[in-house]
């Protein structure tokens, strides 16, 4: 790879001409090279499916293509091989927002891509805004390391943003002392990674629907249009509750985008 570039999953549906735009956008505003990987039937298809891609690139105002890739097989050994070769600075791929998690973009695999991959993953749907966004809410309730707040300092070099830094207490009455730890500590790492941040905290309303439902009402009452979550799961509700929580938060619906790190 000659530099740095952002590679776009396109299935050329409509929420990939968003994902295209969007990518498009962020590209320019880290001033990185775009790419995008379309999984074709046939062979046949693959050199007209370049010559697509570059095109749609043009019409969603998105900087021309540097690299198009268009390949056969089976799709996760296709994404995971362009990503081993490419190692992209970040992936952009779109849901479609209103059937859960297992009919995003690339069906069951979105989880799977975001898992298995580790550069950030941005996800967007079809009504996202097309524009860099301007207040970020991180969410504190999963463990975020020097080398994955490093990773986002690095992405929010070229953006002049707000940063909120959310902490949800699980008690449902007050956050603890190990609650407010948490965010102190969390929020010394990235501010010792040249990221300012205010942080806020929540408390747990009740059982039974996650806490995806008070990070998206939080969400609305500042303002934000970006979500960003740390690749590790909860450490006490666990992976299947974190899931859970994912696929709403992803699939909310207000379009705002969310990045994994």
């Amino acid at each position: 790879m000659s530099s740095p570039e952002i590679l776009v999953l396109d299935d050329f549906s409509p929420v990939s001409d968003k994902a295209l735009e969007v990518a498009g956008i962020w590209a320019h505003a880290l001033k990185l090279q775009l790419a995008a990987l379309h999984i074709c039937a046939d062979d046949a298809a693959c050199e007209a499916a370049k010559v697509h891609m570059r095109d749609r690139s043009l019409k969603m105002a998105a900087p021309g293509l540097a690299k198009a890739f268009a390949r056969t097989g089976n799709l996760m050994k296709e994404i995971r091989s362009c990503y081993i070769h490419e190692h992209p600075f970040m992936l952009v791929f779109g849901t479609h927002g209103i059937h859960g998690i297992r009919q995003v973009l690339f069906g069951a695999h979105s989880t799977h891509i975001v898992e298995e991959t580790a550069c950030p993953a941005l996800l967007v749907q079809q009504q996202t805004t097309a524009r860099l966004p301007a207040r970020w809410l991180i969410l504190n309730n999963t463990p975020w390391d020097a080398h994955a707040v490093h990773r986002l300092g690095s992405i929010m070099k070229s953006a002049s943003s707000d940063v909120g830094l959310l902490h949800i207490g699980l008690n449902m009455e007050a956050l603890t002392d190990e609650d407010h730890t948490s965010l102190e500590a969390t929020g010394n790492l990235f501010r010792d990674a040249g990221v300012q941040v205010h942080a806020e905290g929540s408390v747990r309303k009740g059982f039974g629907a996650g806490l995806s439902h008070q990070v998206y009402e939080h969400l609305g009452q500042g303002g934000y249009d970006l979500l960003v979550l740390s690749r590790h799961i909860y450490p006490i509700l666990g992976k299947a509750a974190y899931e859970a929580d994912c696929e709403a938060l992803i699939n909310n619906p207000a379009g705002i985008p969310v990045l994994f790190v």
